[in-house]
């Protein structure tokens, strides 16, 4: 994400640029341990674009 130029990386934060806000959701997901722990085999969270 930070390659793609939708996130800016520091040493003590993480800010979502402006051509990153629509995807927003897919950088929190990446930070959602509940999600990461609970893999069901099928899908029950809403698709990301």
């Amino acid at each position: 994400m930070e390659t793609d130029g939708l996130v800016e990386i520091s040493d003590n934060q993480i800010k979502i640029t402006e051509k990153g806000r629509a995807f927003t959701r897919n950088v929190a997901m990446v930070f959602d341990l509940r999600m990461m722990r609970n893999k069901p085999e099928t899908r029950i969270f809403s698709m990301t674009i």
